[in-house]
């Protein structure tokens, strides 16, 4: 049983044979863009990540969707925000990705108060009485 690794433009390649011929290669991860689906954890996001691949059977492309869960360690991330995620050592059972940089802020709407609302009515209503 003989293993070989190598290091060839940037990706770390490691084969071996097993009982015959059986061949086993490791890739290298690549930073991936993704949109926050969670981050009700604590310093911790849900990242839902699209592919595209092309099916050769139907001649057609076909997306799939990924969730990667990533640390964020200044817990910034909000639901909706479009992230790049680089690869890191495993921090826990799902976390292998790091929060490299938030690349678009979502835009998140927000409810007028109570005093807002009551500012509003009584000026429309103002405007809609008639003058004499």
């Amino acid at each position: 049983m003989g293993w070989n690794v190598s290091l060839q433009e940037g990706k770390i390649s490691c084969e071996g044979s097993v009982e015959g011929s059986e061949v086993v290669r490791l890739r290298k991860m690549k930073p991936v863009v993704g949109i926050v689906v969670s981050n009700k954890m604590q310093k911790s996001v849900v990242v839902a990540v699209d592919r595209l691949f092309h099916h050769k059977l139907y001649n057609r492309y076909i997306k799939r969707t990924t969730k990667f869960m990533a640390h964020d360690e200044k817990d910034q991330c909000y639901i909706g925000d479009q992230v790049r995620l680089d690869p890191s050592r495993p921090l826990s059972k799902w976390k292998h990705w790091i929060v490299a940089e938030i690349l678009r802020k979502a835009r998140i709407y927000q409810p007028l108060s109570d005093n807002t609302i009551s500012q509003t009515s009584t000026s429309v209503e103002a405007s809609a009485a008639p003058q004499a």
